[in-house]
C-alpha cells in the first residue's frame, strides 16, 4: 500500500464550500493508497512526517491560495521545505495562475517539485512558467473541478422528483475585477444582455451578479433544477500579473476613481497588456448543469474541448451579435431536451469527468506500478492514525477562526488602524 501525502493550508470559511471539499478529499477514497492529510494552518509538527517513507507528495490548490500575502506564504513554504530532499514524485496543483505566477515558479524550484497539474494550455504554460519545462518539470492539464459520484446520484433523484422548470434563463456570478482583464467583464455583460433580450420576448429570468444573491450548498442545485437554461462564461483571465504589481495598481486607481470605466483603468494601469494571456477553463458549474439536465447558454469559448456548441449548449457570440437567434432557440423545449440528454450521456454518464477518473489520472502519473499495486511499507499506521486525528481536530480551529476570531478582528481593526495612525503622527511630530 503506497503512502500519499496531501499538504494544504486552510483557515477561512466554515463550513468549507462543497466543491472545494470534494477536490481536497478526493484522494482518500482510493483504498489502494494510504492518504495522509495535513492542514498546515493548524498542524505544526510536520517534522514528524520525515520518519515516514512517502511514495508521492501533493501540494493541494489550497496551499497556494493567499500567496499575495508574501509573509504568510513564506512561512507556509518554510513549513514544507523539508520535502525538497524527498526522492519521491512531488506534485503541485495551483489555480488562478494568472496572478503572482513568479511566486508559483519560485515555489516549484525551491521545493524541487516534479509535476504541475495546471489549468493552462501549452502556450500559457510557457508564459507563466518560463524555463521550468527545460529544467525537467512536467506539466499536465486538468480541470478546476470534477463531479462527485454521490452528488450525481443525488441530483438524478432531485431532477426525477421535480419536472417543472419555471425559469427560462438563470444566472449567478460575481463581477470580474478589472485586473482579470477584459475577459472578466463578460461575467457582468452577459447578464445585462440576456436580461434585456429576454424581457423583450417575455421570457422569465432569474439573473444576478450581486454577491448577496449567491446560492450555497444544495440551494445552487435546486436553483439550476428550476431553470430551463443557465448562462455561463469560461473561468479565467486575459491579463498576466507576474508579481501582483498590476493588481495593486488597479486597486489603488479604482479606490481613487471608483467610477472609472475599464478603458480608463486599462489606459492608466496596464496599457497594451490585456489579451497577452488566454488562461480559460471550463467551470465545475458547467459540469453540474449537465448533471441536472439543465440547458446552457454559454459565451463562445473553448470549454476544454468537453462541451461543443450546438451539441451541448447554445453558443452566444462574444459581441452578442446572435442574441436573438439564441433566445429563439432557447424557447424550443423539444430541442432543449435532446441537448441536455446528449450532454448528460457524453459528459456525466461517460464517467470521464468524475473524481475517481481524475484520481486515477493523477496517481498513474505520480506512482509507478510497483508502488501503486505492491504491498508497500508496513510501518506508519500508528503515525497515520495520529495525523488523521490531528487533521480532523484542525477543523475545530477552522471553525473557531471563522465564527469567533475573524469577526472579532474585523470589529477591532478600525481601532487598531486609528491607534497605528496616531502613533505614526506622534512619531512624525517628535522627529520634527
Amino acid at each position: 500500500m503506497a503512502n500519499l501525502l496531501v499538504l494544504y493550508w486552510y483557515r477561512a470559511d466554515y463550513p468549507m464550500r462543497a466543491t472545494i471539499r470534494s477536490h481536497l478529499y478526493c484522494f482518500r477514497r482510493s483504498r489502494r493508497h494510504r492518504t495522509w492529510y495535513v492542514n498546515l494552518a493548524f498542524c505544526s509538527p510536520v517534522s514528524w512526517l520525515r520518519r515516514i517513507r512517502f511514495d508521492a507528495v501533493i501540494l493541494h490548490t489550497l496551499f497556494s491560495d493567499g500567496r499575495a500575502d508574501a509573509a504568510t506564504y513564506e512561512r507556509r513554504v518554510r513549513q514544507v521545505e523539508w520535502i525538497r530532499d524527498l526522492s519521491c514524485p512531488k506534485a503541485f496543483f495551483p489555480q488562478d495562475e494568472y496572478g503572482w505566477s513568479n511566486t508559483l515558479c519560485d515555489t516549484i524550484r525551491r521545493l524541487r517539485l516534479h509535476w504541475v497539474f495546471t489549468l493552462a494550455g501549452p502556450e500559457d504554460v510557457a508564459r507563466m512558467y518560463p524555463g521550468l519545462e527545460a529544467e525537467g518539470v512536467r506539466f499536465r492539464r486538468v480541470l478546476p473541478g470534477y463531479l462527485e459520484p454521490g452528488l450525481v446520484r443525488k441530483l438524478e433523484r432531485l431532477v426525477a422528483r421535480h419536472g417543472e422548470r419555471p425559469v427560462d434563463i438563470g444566472y449567478r456570478s460575481r463581477p470580474g475585477p478589472f485586473y482579470h482583464g477584459r475577459h472578466g467583464l463578460l461575467k457582468t455583460r452577459v447578464a445585462d444582455v440576456l436580461q434585456e433580450g429576454a424581457r423583450r420576448r417575455g421570457m422569465r429570468t432569474d439573473l444576478s451578479t450581486d454577491p448577496r444573491d449567491t446560492f450555497l450548498g444544495m440551494a445552487w442545485f435546486h436553483f439550476m433544477r428550476r431553470c430551463k437554461y443557465v448562462a455561463g462564461v469560461e473561468g479565467g483571465a486575459s491579463l498576466l500579473d507576474r508579481d501582483g504589481t498590476l493588481t495593486q495598481r488597479v486597486r489603488a486607481f479604482v479606490a481613487a476613481h471608483p467610477e472609472a470605466s475599464f478603458e480608463e483603468v486599462e489606459r492608466e494601469c496596464f496599457p497594451g497588456l490585456d489579451g497577452g494571456l488566454t488562461y480559460v477553463a471550463i467551470s465545475p458549474r458547467h459540469l453540474e448543469a449537465c448533471a441536472t439536465r439543465t440547458g446552457q447558454i454559454l459565451v463562445e469559448g473553448q470549454y476544454n474541448g468537453i462541451l461543443r456548441p450546438g451539441e451541448h449548449y447554445l453558443e452566444l457570440k462574444k459581441d452578442f451579435s446572435n442574441l436573438e437567434a439564441v433566445l429563439s432557440a432557447a424557447q424550443d423545449d423539444v430541442a432543449r431536451e435532446r441537448m441536455v440528454n446528449r450532454a448528460y450521456d457524453e459528459v456525466v454518464r461517460s464517467g470521464r469527468f468524475l473524481y475517481p477518473h481524475f484520481v486515477e489520472e493523477v496517481l498513474s502519473a505520480l506512482l509507478p506500478a510497483a508502488a501503486a499495486e505492491g504491498p508497500g511499507p508496513r510501518h506508519g499506521w500508528t503515525m497515520w492514525i495520529v495525523f488523521s486525528i490531528l487533521e480532523k481536530l484542525s477543523w475545530l480551529g477552522v471553525m473557531a477562526n471563522a465564527w469567533f476570531v475573524a469577526p472579532a478582528k474585523k470589529k477591532l481593526r478600525p481601532g487598531w488602524e486609528a491607534l497605528r495612525r496616531a502613533r505614526t503622527s506622534a512619531g512624525a511630530g517628535k522627529a520634527r
